[in-house]
């Protein structure tokens, strides 16, 4: 039987907290569990995943709670709310349990979405499969990293170490991970034998069709997840500038390009002196635009409640500009895949269709929806190429 000692429901309190009422993003989950040493890993574990239920589940227990005790929402403290789900969740009471099904005729309460949200999601004609997919908890993927193993000896080491995990033929350089394991000190990612990656990710670089004797540029490459499964997919030859406009994001690729012993690439900060030296130079362009992450809500279901229209417009506005900036520095005959982790129309189709009626030297070659799946995250992908003309 689960013993709910008194300092779960305060520090998941704490945490629903900063999450609903601070409005803290995401990351705040771990640092006020972290913060209290006294914890031990199984109490970390359970207020964990107990928080991102809560967060996923939001509306249909605050829904249920309201109708079980007959008070209004601004009623109630948060504290209440937890202690309501724990004990629910551990010890069931039959009467809710019913309530609860019974918000199944209703999906926005019962998967548990804003009004504008679920409209907007709905609006970009999203199967409805994505509702509930987005709040599955994600997989830990793994990506095998070619240059230095072979899948077979990764999975041979996984077993060895009695890590259970399957694989799937639709992503062949990916293992799903059964359970969420610390990989951080496993000699598989210590030496660089494998990077941490979300399956449906990994389905992008390979469009990029980068060989060793193109010019090749991540822009917006972030930590670097991409730009490393480009450089394997080079078989660690040629060259790759990797840019962005974070130092600290660059930093932590390069810890990771070192440790995967990549050795071809060039990182720069972005700025309008590296657009205008740049023009016309490369053959290939990753352009892995920031996006509203509405593909990635089992990773982070905070964003459902914190994401706004009038953030979306701002979004949106940024990747129009992104892609017109970067779209000069494509040689001609160049191939850019325009790529997001967002299941929004206007921030895909929409962008590719705007760009493509102010830039006549520009085609479609081909374009792909990923969508929110038991083993992936959602992305979006579209591949243009730019005329022979300067």
């Amino acid at each position: 039987m689960t013993k709910i000692h008194p300092v779960y429901s305060e520090t998941i309190t704490a945490i629903l907290t900063a999450i609903f009422v601070q409005e803290e993003d995401a990351a705040i989950i771990q640092k006020i569990v972290l913060s209290n040493k006294k914890l031990g890993s199984k109490d970390r574990k359970f207020i964990t995943e107990n928080s991102y239920e809560l967060i996923r589940y939001w509306r249909k227990w605050t829904h249920i709670f309201t109708t079980v005790s007959d008070k209004k929402q601004e009623d109630w403290e948060i504290k209440e709310l937890v202690s309501f789900f724990l004990q629910q969740k551990y010890f069931p009471n039959e009467t809710i349990s019913q309530l609860e099904k019974e918000t199944s005729d209703e999906v926005i309460v019962h998967e548990s979405y804003p009004d504008w949200f679920y409209t907007t999601i709905a609006d970009s004609a999203v199967d409805a499969s994505y509702f509930k997919n987005s709040n599955l908890p994600a997989y830990l993927t793994i990506r095998i990293n070619t240059t230095k193993t072979t899948l077979d000896h990764v999975q041979k080491i996984l077993t060895k170490q009695e890590i259970a995990y399957f694989y799937n033929k639709d992503y062949p350089t990916a293992l799903f991970l059964e359970k969420h394991v610390s990989l951080k000190d496993n000699a598989l990612y210590v030496n660089g034998l494998i990077e941490i990656q979300d399956a449906g990710s990994q389905l992008i670089a390979p469009l990029v069709q980068a060989t060793p004797e193109h010019s090749i540029l991540d822009a917006c490459a972030g930590a670097g997840g991409k730009t490393l499964h480009i450089a394997d997919i080079m078989g660690n030859k040629g060259r790759i500038v990797a840019t962005d406009i974070y130092v600290q994001k660059l930093e932590e690729l390069q810890k990771r390009a070192d440790r995967g012993g990549y050795k071809i690439i060039q990182l720069a900060l972005t700025d309008e002196k590296f657009l205008k030296k740049h023009a016309n130079r490369f053959d290939r362009i990753l352009l892995d635009v920031p996006c509203s992450g509405t593909g990635t809500l089992k990773r982070n279901p905070v964003i459902k409640w914190k994401l706004k229209e009038e953030h979306l417009t701002q979004v949106i506005q940024k990747q129009t500009e992104i892609l017109q900036n970067y779209s000069k520095l494509l040689a001609p005959n160049g191939r850019l895949v325009y790529a997001t982790c967002s299941v929004l129309k206007q921030e895909n189709q929409g962008i590719i269709n705007d760009f493509l009626s102010k830039n006549k030297n520009f085609s479609l070659v081909s374009e792909r929806s990923i969508p929110v799946s038991e083993l992936t995250d959602g992305f979006y992908t579209a591949c243009i190429l730019k005329n022979n003309v300067l």
